[in-house]
């Protein structure tokens, strides 16, 4: 599994509908920035990269994915240094992976609940 359901029930002080109000909150509201990242990304406007990918940091911080978040770090750092390009595509494909492999494994637990 890539997510860590374990850190959002935290979050949910162990409650189930919370949980998945966290869940679909970050579903909802990811793609979009992931997708102002990666236009970012694909003309090196290294501000927006940076804004991008550090706005994205606190929900990925409650929302564990695998090493998204460490990625994401990367992607802020290698922006603010305006280097890395390679890095920061490589990276930016793999969080742009595990978020649409994580949204299945939110689709299980939103319909199980549990």
């Amino acid at each position: 599994m890539l997510v860590n359901l374990e850190i959002i029930e935290e979050y949910a002080s162990g409650d189930v509908d919370t949980m998945k109000e966290i869940i679909r909150l970050f579903v909802d509201n990811t793609p979009p920035t992931l997708d102002l990242l990666g236009e970012a990304i694909s003309v090196w406007a290294w501000e927006d990269v940076v804004r991008h990918a550090h706005k994205l940091k606190s929900s990925y911080g409650i929302v564990m994915i695998g090493n998204s978040l460490d990625l994401i770090q990367g992607i802020e750092q290698a922006g603010r240094q305006q280097r890395d390009k390679e890095q920061i595509v490589a990276d930016f494909t793999e969080v742009r992976r595990m978020y649409t492999e994580a949204t299945k494994e939110f689709d299980a637990f939103m319909a199980n609940g549990a």
